[in-house]
């Protein structure tokens, strides 16, 4: 209680190193790879996680219903 929440310097921190990623020269990196493979790629790999967060979320709070 009282904690502030920090996302804003979160989503900045990860927006930088996906970006460091994409431009980086290194040819096995995963997320290059998303974005030479486009967009459709990228919105799948981030619908799968984001169904990995949802189940974990409702896994966590089971005991509370």
């Amino acid at each position: 209680m009282g904690e502030k929440n920090e996302c804003g310097s979160f989503l900045v921190a990860l927006e930088n190193i996906i970006q460091q990623r994409k431009t980086s020269g290194d040819e096995k990196s995963y997320v290059k790879s998303l974005f030479n493979k486009g967009i459709n790629k990228i919105a799948q790999k981030v619908g799968e996680e984001a169904v990995e967060v949802v189940i974990e979320a409702k896994d966590s709070d089971e005991g509370l219903f």
